[in-house]
């Protein structure tokens, strides 16, 4: 059961291993049982050698709950330094992915820009000497709107 028995002589009646002791005996206790029901009917109606229904064998949800029960250590160290790593993984995860949307906003104010400052270069450098009237007084008011502009 144990393979350190140096160590046994002191884990022998802590909480934990008397607990896996009486699992153990519980399990052997099972096994040692016949399979087949008796022969003589119980006088209550219940099998005297089964555990209560209550007890620490009960197995009637298809799970093995052990002695301890399921909370009876808190997380270890190992768990806590996970749960605290995924946590700031998570947290740097957001912060990468906001920056990374504020570059995008940014870069996309820059090609914007960008574009504009084009489309204005293209009005200011048209030559107007071989249009009309219309077409001329059209590029003037367009070229006009781009000098009054504030943010140039």
């Amino acid at each position: 059961m144990f393979n350190l028995d140096h160590c046994w002589g002191i884990l022998k009646d802590t909480p934990k291993w008397l607990a896996t002791k009486q699992e153990n005996d519980l399990k052997a206790k099972k096994s040692k049982e016949p399979k087949e029901p008796s022969l003589t009917p119980a006088t209550d109606g219940t099998n005297p050698s089964s555990p209560p229904p209550d007890g620490p064998g009960k197995e009637d949800d298809g799970y093995n709950h052990g002695v301890l029960g399921d909370d009876s250590r808190p997380d270890g160290n190992k768990a806590a330094k996970r749960k605290r790593n995924e946590d700031l993984m998570l947290e740097n995860v957001l912060k990468m992915q906001e920056e990374m949307v504020k570059v995008s906003q940014e870069q996309s104010i820059a090609v914007k820009a960008g574009m504009k400052l084009a489309a204005n270069d293209h009005i200011m450098s048209t030559d107007l000497t071989g249009m009309g009237n219309k077409t001329k007084a059209y590029w003037k008011k367009k070229r006009r709107a781009i000098l009054d502009c504030p943010d140039l």
